[in-house]
């Protein structure tokens, strides 16, 4: 059969079946077996890991099936139109080429059907730069068609602006002496009404080059950077429909936002390793990584634009004292003084500030990995691992004093309290607000990312 996922266990799959005639020669059963995937993965990795090559199985279409080294992204999708497809294609049999990928640098394949079958395995080397360094490219682009959308079609919809406040969109009423919002319904029957639908227009692309050099006596070094972006109209980080509507920051109508960056967008990544063989038979990996921090909104903690949900509405961020209204006058000296401090809100005066514009620090990770595999019957295997997760956070503890295990961020969701509504000033048309004193006394607060952690594992092969 075609690439299938199993509805039983989600994992993908595929169907043999066998016919059974009678004397006639006449079909009179059908056995079919569901074959699964994982086989070929552990048996691509043997055959790839010997000479560090690339290891695939295509079906019939051009969907590939399984890969070694294991890319997640590439398996179920189809490869038609690229240029090995192409060349096994018109081969049809055995043949070997020079192939100039797409999404990796020049390699040499080899390939072959699978007899009985109609699916193919293709074997690649990547070409090899001075030295003995293996230089890897990739290039990935993923365009979303039809991805989860939702809105509230139990609001009227857009009944005002606050246009003193950057024209902010009002679906309700605000107290001007409370800063209570009372949502306009179409029915007052029920609270939120959610529609399920679909839009398109999410993307995300990476660009990864990565040098891989092996040494002898089982030194190998990696290092790898990647660049990426992730734009959505709404990052799904919630399995229940209702929080993911509740949580996303609002930007634009609440029935066609805008797109903007993912609360997934991570901009650079860095990541070095390097392998030795020890004593005993012992390996020691140390694996560096540093990236962007995630993606993050200031938000006014309550509701600012009468939809109802409070915490999703970005804040305005003012130009100066004259363009917001405060309780007190004399926090404007903090407020502006905090903004200064935050690129992301100075770059955004007299505007309210875009979905996920702000961006928490840089982070450092420095984790070791001790292995050791021992040989049991029949040619089975066991491996006993011990890793040590933020070795720099353990080192600081330690009394070797850095900050480069501490991950620090304004917030771990995509919004932040800023502001809090108290009132509507209807004479500027904007809300009139206090600020949220427990944010500005602190910006950064150390996550329990920044611990440091000791696993040790076992994992028996057979």
């Amino acid at each position: 059969s075609d690439y299938l996922v199993g509805r039983l266990l989600g994992r993908p799959l595929i169907i043999a079946a066998f016919p059974v005639r009678d004397g006639n020669g006449n079909v009179v059963r059908v056995v079919a077996a569901g074959i699964e995937l994982a086989w070929f993965h552990e048996l691509a990795g043997e055959i790839g890991q010997e000479v560090e090559g690339t290891v695939l199985l295509f079906d019939r279409t051009g969907t590939l099936l399984a890969r070694s080294p294991e890319r997640a992204e590439f398996i179920g999708r189809n490869w038609r139109g690229y240029p090995l497809h192409d060349h096994i294609v018109q081969a049809k049999e055995g043949s070997s080429a020079e192939i100039i990928s797409r999404v990796g640098p020049p390699q040499i394949y080899g390939w072959a059907p699978v007899r009985g079958t109609d699916m193919h395995v293709a074997f690649g080397l990547d070409r090899q730069l001075p030295a003995g360094v293996v230089g890897t490219f990739d290039f990935l682009y993923t365009r979303g068609i039809n991805q989860f959308y939702m809105y509230d079609v139990n609001l009227r919809g857009i009944v005002g602006f606050s246009a003193g406040e950057g024209g902010r969109a009002l679906y309700g009423t605000i107290n001007p002496a409370t800063g209570a919002a009372t949502a306009s319904r179409l029915t007052p029957s029920f609270n939120d009404v959610l529609r399920h639908t679909n839009r398109s227009g999410d993307y995300a692309y990476s660009f990864t080059s990565q040098l891989q050099k092996r040494f002898g006596n089982g030194i190998q070094f990696n290092v790898a950077y990647t660049y990426g972006r992730s734009y959505d109209l709404i990052s799904l980080g919630s399995s229940i429909a209702s929080s993911n509507y509740r949580f996303t920051t609002l930007d634009g109508p609440i029935a066609s936002r805008n797109l903007r960056p993912s609360v997934f967008d991570i901009p650079h990544k860095f990541t070095a390793s390097g392998t030795v063989d020890i004593k005993f038979g012992v390996s020691l990996s140390v694996v560096y990584i540093g990236q962007s921090g995630s993606r993050y909104g200031y938000v006014v903690s309550n509701d600012a634009n009468g939809d109802a949900f409070g915490g999703n509405d970005l804040v305005y961020v003012p130009r100066d004292a004259a363009d917001i209204t405060l309780q007190n006058p004399a926090d404007w000296a903090t407020l502006d003084s905090y903004i200064k401090s935050e690129p992301c809100l100075e770059a955004n005066r007299g505007r309210i500030l875009p979905r996920n514009a702000c961006q928490n620090p840089w982070m450092n990770f420095l984790n070791l990995r001790l292995a050791k595999s021992f040989t049991t019957l029949q040619g089975q295997n066991v491996e006993f691992t011990a890793d040590l997760f933020n070795t720099f956070s353990l080192l600081d503890a330690a009394g070797i004093h850095n900050s480069w295990g501490r991950v620090k961020q304004v917030s771990g969701f995509e919004n932040d309290n800023l502001l809090q509504l108290k009132g509507y000033d209807t004479v500027n048309q904007r809300g009139s607000y206090s600020l949220n004193s427990s944010n500005i006394a602190t910006k950064y607060f150390t996550q329990d990312a920044a611990r440091w952690r000791l696993q040790v594992g076992m994992k028996y092969s057979f």
